[in-house]
């Protein structure tokens, strides 16, 4: 699958018609035929498996808390609510942040490619300044999407973790009740807390590869731009 992709982006870049090849940066297609390719890469290789056997485990422990005692199977949905308005408040914002950030660093790459190649021209021409003042200008555009990222993930991953965590101090709290009140034993009380607490690992996995996840939507849909601009040059 990764080697087909790679050959896909190729073919799509050889593809494009010369006159369009002129207009479109260096860095660009620099940016979209490795580093996009890399981040897809590492999605397929990495993020999915390791999100199915995290759910599975998410799955199981919920399965098996129902079982001990569905009182405290009830009681250990109660973070759920906060996780699933997290996950959506940041997807509904991730993709077109992530695209931000990718045509932010092609820019970069762009300025930094073109300097490079063209250090005689901006030599002779006295271009130093000015290619100066483009590179600054693609650093802070850049640096400013890299911010609006940083922010979706300031907000998901607190807001998560103090989700993940709520079950287990319910848990123990009407666990604890239930108990005085002689309705449950002990060991389950017990035993359904370390459950919750064994939720928080996969729980973080599943939320860490969700903002590659979105990094990899992005860069997937950048890769098929190159074939679309293609088509379109046709």
């Amino acid at each position: 699958a990764l080697a087909r992709l790679r050959e896909e982006a190729v073919d799509r870049a050889l593809a494009l018609p010369a006159r369009l090849v002129d207009r479109v940066s260096t860095g660009d297609l620099t940016i979209r035929s490795t580093m996009d390719v890399g981040t897809v890469a590492l999605t397929l290789r990495s993020a999915i498996p390791d999100m199915f056997i995290a759910a599975m485990q998410v799955l199981a422990i919920f399965v098996a808390v129902l079982l001990l005692s569905p009182t405290l199977g009830l009681w250990a949905l109660v973070g759920m609510p906060i996780v699933v308005w997290a996950a959506r408040w940041y997807l509904t914002r991730a993709r077109a942040a992530y695209l931000a950030e990718g045509e932010a660093a092609s820019e970069v790459a762009e300025v930094l490619a073109s300097t490079a190649q063209g250090a005689r021209t901006v030599e002779v021409f006295g271009l130093r300044e000015r290619r100066i003042a483009d590179g600054d200008r693609g650093i802070d555009r850049a640096y400013r999407a890299a911010r609006g990222t940083l922010f979706l993930r300031s907000v998901l991953f607190p807001v998560t973790e103090f989700a993940h965590s709520l079950p287990v101090a319910v848990t123990l709290l009407a666990g604890g009740y239930a108990y005085l009140r002689g309705e449950i034993a002990l060991g389950v009380v017990v035993s359904g807390s370390l459950y919750m607490w064994q939720l928080v690992d996969p729980l973080d996995r599943v939320l860490m590869w969700v903002e590659q996840l979105q990094r990899s939507g992005a860069a997937f849909a950048r890769l098929k731009g190159i074939g679309l601009v293609a088509h379109e040059g046709r």
